[in-house]
């Protein structure tokens, strides 16, 4: 079983990665409200049909709790859209590497919004990673804010993490009465409602590359979700999370292939140390015995 769940978790990863490639293609010339609004919208599609297959599409419409769901679309949607804004300024590897702060940045939350233990041993696990962040970020520090996109980029990429950490903080209380199907479809119908106030701020009719990428990269975001949740299915938390840290792998690979993106070993080196915290602190929380969702919301997000 935990063969299986690593590979519904792989085959997440790989959705979520051509759904990155899709936002990055597309960012140039649609607005991020219309690419949060397809990627919630289209992502629909895989989302019923799984509902449908399962026998679910009744209980993911029951919920105790209507306003928990709309606040973690809300934390949820700003993620998304700070992660999808990141791509349009940054490296993909950069944008990805970045986006690793997002469980670290909830162990920090946890003690104050679930009142959990955090232990020394931990938070200096949680500091070192966000060490590696800022030697991520630390080319571009140089640079002034007007001529420096990966400043912006890197902006948006840490407001997408601390928004995905209060996200993941919101589906752990959700978990507590409410079903994974139920979480999964008010987080996309939130998500897609939301993001038509942005209408006004001036979509665009989308041309047919423009419009095949925006219905791809929703399916692919929905596809990722459905094998994410698959995964945890299958396989505990503890195993299969770490694997989420293999987007590196596409997104060095993608960038190179398609946006000629070449990673330095800086970047390189906060990647290989975001990626050593968060690994520990999953291996930790598993010692420990603590719980996390067995839904993760947001990408991990992969929103």
């Amino acid at each position: 079983m935990n063969l299986a769940g690593i590979a519904f978790k792989l085959l997440s990863v790989t959705f979520f990665s051509l759904m990155m490639v899709g936002i990055k293609l597309a960012s140039g010339t649609v607005p991020t409200g219309q690419i949060v609004f397809s990627r919630s919208l289209f992502g629909f599609v895989p989302l019923f049909a799984m509902l449908a297959v399962q026998g679910q599409m009744v209980p993911a419409l029951k919920t105790s709790k209507p306003l928990g769901h709309v606040w973690r679309g809300f934390v949820g949607g700003i993620a998304m859209a700070g992660s999808f804004l990141s791509l349009h300024y940054l490296a993909l590897h950069d944008a990805v590497a970045i986006s690793y702060a997002a469980p670290l940045l909830a162990v920090l939350l946890a003690p104050f919004l679930l009142n959990e233990r955090v232990g020394k041993v931990r938070i200096s696990a949680v500091v070192i990673g966000l060490g590696g962040v800022l030697l991520i970020v630390s080319p571009h520090l140089g640079e002034s804010l007007e001529m420096s996109a990966p400043i912006v980029g890197a902006f948006f990429a840490l407001i997408a993490a601390l928004a995905a950490a209060f996200a993941m903080i919101q589906v752990r209380h959700l978990t507590q009465s409410e079903t994974n199907a139920s979480i999964i479809f008010y987080f996309s119908l939130v998500t897609t409602v939301g993001s038509l106030f942005t209408l006004p701020l001036g979509w665009v009719v989308p041309d047919l590359r423009e419009g095949l990428l925006l219905v791809g990269l929703g399916l692919a975001g929905g596809l990722g979700q459905i094998c994410l949740t698959q995964s945890y299915r299958l396989a505990p938390v503890s195993v299969v999370a770490p694997f989420d840290y293999t987007s590196m792998i596409f997104a060095v690979a993608f960038g190179v292939l398609l946006f000629d993106e070449v990673p330095g070993p800086v970047v390189l080196t906060g990647a290989a140390i975001v990626i050593g915290a968060g690994i520990f602190v999953i291996l930790r929380e598993r010692w420990l015995g603590i719980q996390r969702p067995r839904t993760p919301g947001v990408r991990s997000t992969q929103i």
